[in-house]
Protein backbone atom coordinates (compact mmCIF):
# COMPACT_ATOMS: atom_id res chain seq x y z
CA UNK A 1 0.00 0.00 0.00
CA UNK A 2 1.38 3.38 -0.95
CA UNK A 3 1.95 6.13 1.58
CA UNK A 4 -0.90 8.18 0.07
CA UNK A 5 -3.30 5.26 0.31
CA UNK A 6 -2.28 4.64 3.92
CA UNK A 7 -2.92 8.27 4.78
CA UNK A 8 -6.30 8.14 3.04
CA UNK A 9 -7.12 4.97 4.99
CA UNK A 10 -6.07 6.63 8.26
CA UNK A 11 -8.12 9.72 7.48
CA UNK A 12 -11.12 7.50 6.77
CA UNK A 13 -10.69 5.69 10.05
CA UNK A 14 -10.43 9.01 11.88
CA UNK A 15 -13.65 10.18 10.19
CA UNK A 16 -15.41 6.95 11.20
CA UNK A 17 -14.18 7.44 14.77
CA UNK A 18 -15.62 10.95 14.84
CA UNK A 19 -18.96 9.73 13.47
CA UNK A 20 -18.96 7.01 16.12
CA UNK A 21 -18.37 9.73 18.70
CA UNK A 22 -21.54 11.50 17.66
CA UNK A 23 -23.62 8.33 17.51
CA UNK A 24 -22.31 7.09 20.86
CA UNK A 25 -23.16 10.39 22.51
CA UNK A 26 -26.76 10.08 21.27
CA UNK A 27 -27.20 6.45 22.34
CA UNK A 28 -25.73 6.79 25.82
CA UNK A 29 -26.47 4.15 28.44
CA UNK A 30 -27.37 5.29 31.92
CA UNK A 31 -25.06 8.23 32.41
CA UNK A 32 -23.85 9.08 35.87
CA UNK A 33 -20.99 11.30 36.79
CA UNK A 34 -18.28 9.78 38.93
CA UNK A 35 -18.29 10.85 42.56
CA UNK A 36 -14.79 10.80 43.98
CA UNK A 37 -13.08 12.45 46.93
CA UNK A 38 -11.63 15.81 45.78
CA UNK A 39 -7.98 14.67 45.89
CA UNK A 40 -8.66 11.56 43.80
CA UNK A 41 -10.94 13.47 41.43
CA UNK A 42 -8.15 16.00 40.83
CA UNK A 43 -5.62 13.25 40.08
CA UNK A 44 -8.03 11.48 37.75
CA UNK A 45 -8.75 14.75 35.95
CA UNK A 46 -5.02 15.39 35.52
CA UNK A 47 -4.61 11.87 34.12
CA UNK A 48 -7.48 12.37 31.68
CA UNK A 49 -6.03 15.66 30.46
CA UNK A 50 -2.70 13.93 29.81
CA UNK A 51 -4.47 11.10 27.99
CA UNK A 52 -6.37 13.64 25.92
CA UNK A 53 -3.12 15.31 24.92
CA UNK A 54 -1.53 11.93 24.20
CA UNK A 55 -4.42 10.85 21.99
CA UNK A 56 -4.21 14.10 20.04
CA UNK A 57 -0.46 13.69 19.57
CA UNK A 58 -0.93 10.08 18.52
CA UNK A 59 -3.27 11.03 15.71
CA UNK A 60 -0.77 13.48 14.26
CA UNK A 61 2.11 11.03 14.48
CA UNK A 62 0.09 8.16 13.00
CA UNK A 63 -1.18 10.24 10.09
CA UNK A 64 2.35 11.46 9.34
CA UNK A 65 3.72 7.91 9.58
CA UNK A 66 5.93 8.80 12.56
CA UNK A 67 5.81 5.33 14.02
CA UNK A 68 8.56 5.66 16.63
CA UNK A 69 7.14 8.83 18.16
CA UNK A 70 3.63 7.37 18.12
CA UNK A 71 4.83 4.11 19.72
CA UNK A 72 6.48 6.03 22.58
CA UNK A 73 3.22 7.84 23.31
CA UNK A 74 1.22 4.60 23.01
CA UNK A 75 3.58 3.08 25.59
CA UNK A 76 2.76 5.97 27.95
CA UNK A 77 -0.95 5.45 27.39
CA UNK A 78 -0.50 1.76 28.17
CA UNK A 79 1.46 2.45 31.35
CA UNK A 80 -0.82 5.31 32.35
CA UNK A 81 0.67 8.73 32.65
CA UNK A 82 0.55 9.44 36.38
CA UNK A 83 -2.09 7.59 38.37
CA UNK A 84 -0.14 4.44 39.12
CA UNK A 85 2.99 6.41 39.95
CA UNK A 86 1.27 9.17 41.94
CA UNK A 87 -1.07 7.23 44.18
CA UNK A 88 -0.16 5.44 47.36
CA UNK A 89 -1.44 1.86 47.71
CA UNK A 90 -4.15 3.14 50.05
CA UNK A 91 -5.23 5.82 47.57
CA UNK A 92 -5.22 3.34 44.70
CA UNK A 93 -7.41 0.99 46.75
CA UNK A 94 -9.74 3.88 47.60
CA UNK A 95 -9.95 4.83 43.93
CA UNK A 96 -10.69 1.27 42.82
CA UNK A 97 -13.45 0.98 45.44
CA UNK A 98 -14.97 4.31 44.36
CA UNK A 99 -14.99 3.62 40.61
CA UNK A 100 -17.77 1.57 39.02
CA UNK A 101 -16.71 -1.86 37.79
CA UNK A 102 -17.62 -0.95 34.21
CA UNK A 103 -15.32 2.09 34.38
CA UNK A 104 -12.44 -0.09 35.55
CA UNK A 105 -13.16 -2.67 32.83
CA UNK A 106 -13.23 -0.01 30.10
CA UNK A 107 -10.11 1.67 31.49
CA UNK A 108 -8.12 -1.57 31.50
CA UNK A 109 -9.19 -2.35 27.93
CA UNK A 110 -8.22 1.16 26.82
CA UNK A 111 -4.76 0.97 28.36
CA UNK A 112 -4.34 -2.55 26.97
CA UNK A 113 -5.08 -1.15 23.54
CA UNK A 114 -2.24 1.33 24.12
CA UNK A 115 0.16 -1.65 24.27
CA UNK A 116 -1.40 -3.19 21.15
CA UNK A 117 -1.08 0.12 19.34
CA UNK A 118 2.61 0.44 20.22
CA UNK A 119 3.21 -3.13 19.01
CA UNK A 120 1.39 -2.50 15.69
CA UNK A 121 3.35 0.71 15.14
CA UNK A 122 6.68 -1.00 15.78
CA UNK A 123 5.67 -3.77 13.36
CA UNK A 124 4.93 -1.14 10.68
CA UNK A 125 1.27 -2.19 10.60
CA UNK A 126 -0.17 1.29 10.08
CA UNK A 127 -3.64 0.15 9.03
CA UNK A 128 -3.89 -2.03 12.13
CA UNK A 129 -2.53 0.83 14.23
CA UNK A 130 -5.16 3.18 12.81
CA UNK A 131 -7.89 0.66 13.60
CA UNK A 132 -6.67 0.31 17.19
CA UNK A 133 -6.46 4.08 17.52
CA UNK A 134 -10.06 4.42 16.29
CA UNK A 135 -11.16 1.82 18.86
CA UNK A 136 -9.39 3.84 21.55
CA UNK A 137 -11.19 7.02 20.48
CA UNK A 138 -14.52 5.18 20.65
CA UNK A 139 -13.58 3.94 24.13
CA UNK A 140 -12.84 7.50 25.25
CA UNK A 141 -16.19 8.73 24.02
CA UNK A 142 -18.10 5.78 25.42
CA UNK A 143 -16.54 6.28 28.84
CA UNK A 144 -17.13 10.03 28.86
CA UNK A 145 -20.74 9.59 27.74
CA UNK A 146 -21.32 7.15 30.55
CA UNK A 147 -19.22 8.55 33.40
CA UNK A 148 -18.61 12.22 32.60
CA UNK A 149 -21.74 13.31 30.72
CA UNK A 150 -21.31 16.94 31.73
CA UNK A 151 -17.99 17.20 29.92
CA UNK A 152 -19.53 16.43 26.54
CA UNK A 153 -22.50 18.70 27.19
CA UNK A 154 -20.19 21.60 28.05
CA UNK A 155 -17.90 20.86 25.11
CA UNK A 156 -14.89 20.17 27.35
Amino acid sequence: MTHTRRLASLAGIAAIALLTLQLTARAAPKARALKLPPELAAMLKKEMLLLDGGMRELLGHIVRGERSAAARIADKVHASFILKRSLSKAQLGQLLRALPKQFIKQDRAFHGDGAKLAKALRARQLTKAASIYARMVRACVSCHVRFAPGLLARGR
